[in-house]
């Protein structure tokens, strides 16, 4: 495929404008979304000089933990995967379109945008499929999310179809498998299964972004950092 579609991809991931943080959905917060609402609104509207960031040593090791799972099981599954760089950005977005345009077999840490919908992020993999056609050619790319979890937790299927989602509506087809990878297996779900209850947490994340909805704090230090206090 001539890189000559990039135009038209980027037209899709950006609707002809420019991601403003403070008003964007990042698909890591379902976390928060599902288990603390109110984590998200002080996010959007309690004063910054308010935040007390109380991110422990313990924390840090578990979340490098889950990017060291991540890197090993790519490199050992698609040694050949192309990551994006750098890592944010538009620079980020136009490289992963490049790679999608140029049909390469996969691609990791992948920068997708659907800023009609105010919805961006880094997902984990692209993996090319020739079972069907797009927007690309006689292939698509699909989603693969890695969890280093025994277990698939509902803000990881959520957050995969988020991604989907995007992909998607980038790519022309938006394929019905999403694929999560576990530590000790890996499940499959169906994109319509899960994109109602998906696009249900985004319309009640955009009552609280826009201030329609001040959600309860839960019981004493049940909200996390930075918000704990």
């Amino acid at each position: 495929m001539s890189l000559n579609i990039l135009p038209f991809l980027l037209e899709k991931a950006t609707n002809g404008g420019k991601p403003e943080k403070k008003s964007m959905f990042n698909p890591s917060l379902f976390y928060q979304l599902l288990n603390d609402p109110f984590w998200v609104w002080c996010k959007y509207h309690a004063p910054k000089d308010e935040a007390v960031d109380e991110t422990s040593a313990y924390d840090k090791l578990t979340q490098q933990a889950g990017r060291d799972f991540e890197e090993e099981w790519v490199r050992k599954h698609h040694p050949n995967a192309i990551k994006v760089e750098p890592e944010w950005g538009f620079a980020a977005l136009r490289r992963t379109l490049e790679l999608m345009a140029s049909g390469v077999k996969a691609i990791y840490q992948p920068s997708l945008w659907l800023l009609e919908e105010k919805i961006y992020g880094r997902g984990d993999l692209l993996i090319r499929n020739n079972s069907h056609g797009s927007s690309l050619g006689p292939f698509h790319y699909r989603i693969k999310e890695i969890k280093q979890s025994k277990e698939l937790k509902d803000y990881h299927a959520y957050q995969a179809a988020a991604y989907n989602l995007m992909l998607g509506a980038i790519q022309g087809y938006c394929p019905n498998k999403i694929e999560i990878v576990l530590a000790e297996s890996a499940q499959s779900i169906k994109h319509e299964d899960i994109i109602g209850d998906v696009k249900e947490r985004l319309a009640f994340w955009r009552s609280i972004c826009d201030g329609h909805v001040r959600p309860e704090p839960g019981k004493p230090d049940n909200t996390g950092s930075p918000w704990r206090e």
